[in-house]
């Protein structure tokens, strides 16, 4: 390779997430010598992450409005769809739940638009040992005294006739191999001594069961990606290993005379300010080796091989805005969108015995446990959830109006002089019983819902063309029909009628969102091969979410990750061709 040209590469990786990440690494550990990942995102060391309402104002990924924070919201006609912007990309804000999809999910039915994988479990198992081998999922350690919602749980699902089973989680309990698990605990290396072998070069620390899993661990206690593939991936000493952040990649053009392709790609240089602002005022200049050594606007890269791992939006919009410069693509692309069958429902004022139960949603990771549900070829996993503490406040809210009347009584007795001595016993009772935010669970389900949906370019924008009430009616009538049951159980209301079927998230909220360059024996079927190379795009890749053919059913995050790792081998072996 020319070393006076450092914008050649032998692989460009778009995006860091669970596509990017473990398909960098992979690519390095066979080999390829010159690897460039490209962000859109900021890099986010232990701390790093909003929590104030303060630095909630920045916490968007906007950046016509000078934001550059964590998490995307788009909005379609009947989708919302929450996806982040980060080096690591959705292992920041998933949370942490590494379940592999049944092999018995692989074959052709409703949920697969009647077709089968073209790609067989038997084939991903090598990935999924790799994933699992990096990321160490494990069960969460405490009992119900520490985190009360995972008991209630579990045993309303039991009664349901269902069977409950503590959720493998990429989340640290113990300070070391060996050790107990603690919260709060700096995490330690083989020696003992405080581990800070990461690209950050910052310590981290167990699990302090605080909720925040969704909005950024800030102890470091996530397992995620810039912790172990992407740090991994940064030390192989071979040729350059090399991550931009703050860029995000507009087109792709190819194939270009030399070979390969051209990735164009515009630096937020909003973004970049904010990481060179706080190395500054950390003094800790190792997220500067994260940012492009130029700072012009608009730059492009060039490589042989090129793997988009941008998300579902993020590799499909790549594709549709490069139709002109990739002139064979299938007429497949956008077409396969679902939700994974995603679906958030609440259990509120849940009561045993007639008394308000305490299930202290905010304490623990947001997934403790899970349980897997059947019915009429319907399938879907039901978890536990959980939010930070300070969403408890909000939720508290809806309790103000009775809590301001019974208030009247004390406030006009104070003003009056007539409470003299102790009175804080009436103060506390006039505000209330607190069961609002107390006595509330959140339940998260997914699934197999029918990939029906469609994403296209109008302009500059994304629209997508799905509607939860439409084939995917079935799947959710009968998740909906789960999760009211299951909060009758833990003795709640599941919120699903009257006011609250307008004011609380349903259909439509997706986390998970899948398709749009999906995998096909043929261009007639998909926009990929079983290899993962675009049809007609010699050198060209997709490797995330994406190229899903159907819903995964459970977590995505480890199935994205083991395809990750099987397509990245054919794209190594394309890079050395």
């Amino acid at each position: 390779m020319d070393e006076r040209d450092p914008d050649r590469f032998d692989a460009v990786v778009i995006g860091s997430g669970f596509g990017g990440s473990v398909a960098a690494h992979r690519l390095a550990e066979l080999g390829v010598e010159d690897v460039l990942v490209l962000e859109r995102g900021m890099p986010y060391p232990p701390g790093s992450f909003a929590r104030t309402p303060w630095e909630m104002r920045d916490g968007v990924w906007d950046p016509d409005s000078q934001r550059y924070g964590l998490l995307e919201l788009l909005k379609f006609s009947h989708v919302t769809a929450v996806i982040s912007s980060g080096l690591g990309g959705g292992s920041l804000v998933y949370a942490n739940v590494m379940l592999r999809k049944p092999p018995e999910t692989f074959g052709a039915d409703q949920a697969n638009d009647w077709r089968e994988w073209p790609i067989s479990y038997d084939e991903l198992q090598e990935g999924y040992a790799a994933v699992e081998s990096k990321l160490r999922p494990t069960k969460m350690p405490y009992g119900s005294y520490a985190v009360p919602k995972t008991e209630a749980f579990k045993t309303a699902l039991a009664e349901m006739g269902l069977k409950p089973a503590l959720a493998p989680i990429a989340v640290t309990f113990a300070a070391g191999d060996g050790e107990p698990a603690q919260p709060g605990m700096p995490l330690l290396d083989d020696a003992g001594e405080v581990d800070t072998d990461n690209l950050h070069h910052r310590s981290r620390r167990t699990c302090t069961l605080c909720g925040d899993c969704d909005f950024g661990c800030n102890e470091g206690a996530k397992n995620t990606l810039d912790y172990n593939f992407l740090s991994e991936f940064v030390a192989y000493p071979n040729g350059r290993k090399e991550i931009r952040t703050c860029c995000e990649a507009l087109d792709i053009a190819g194939p270009i005379p030399e070979g390969g392709y051209e990735v164009r790609y515009r630096q937020q240089i909003g973004a970049r300010e904010r990481v060179e602002q706080r190395a500054e005022a950390e003094q800790q200049e190792s997220d500067l080796e994260l940012l492009d050594r130029s700072r012009a606007r608009e730059r492009t890269v060039r490589a042989k091989v090129v793997i988009l791992a941008a998300g579902t939006f993020g590799s499909t919009r790549l594709l549709l805005a490069s139709r002109c410069r990739l002139p064979r693509l299938s007429s497949q692309l956008g077409r396969g969108f679902s939700s994974n069958g995603d679906l958030l429902k609440f259990a509120r004022d849940c009561r045993r015995d007639g008394e308000w139960r305490d299930l202290a949603p905010s304490r623990g990771p947001v997934i403790t446990a899970y349980a897997e549900a059947k019915s009429n070829g319907d399938q879907t996993w039901i978890e536990d959830g959980g939010y930070p503490r300070g969403m408890e406040m909000m939720w508290q809210v809806t309790e103000a109006p009775r809590d301001l009347w019974k208030m009247r009584g004390v406030a006009w007795r104070a003003l009056r002089r007539r409470l003299v001595g102790n009175v804080g016993g009436q103060y506390v009772d006039a505000i209330g019983n607190a069961h609002a935010s107390a006595s509330m669970l959140p339940l998260l389900a997914m699934g197999r819902d029918v990939p029906g949906g469609a994403i296209a370019l109008d302009g500059d924008s994304l629209t997508l063309d799905w509607d939860p009430n439409g084939a995917s009616d079935r799947y959710f009538s009968f998740v909906e029909r789960c999760t009211r049951a299951l909060a009758n159980k833990l003795g709640g209301d599941p919120g699903d009628r009257g006011l609250g079927k307008h004011l609380l998230p349903g259909r439509g909220t997706c986390a998970h969102p899948l398709g749009g360059c999906r995998i096909g024996n043929t261009e007639h079927e998909g926009v990929i091969g079983t290899d993962g190379q675009v049809f007609g795009c010699k050198g060209l890749f997709v490797a995330d979410g994406s190229v899903m053919p159907g819903p995964i059913g459970p977590n995505p995050s480890l199935t994205i990750g083991a395809i990750s790792h099987l397509i990245a081998r054919h794209a190594a072996e394309s890079a050395g061709s």
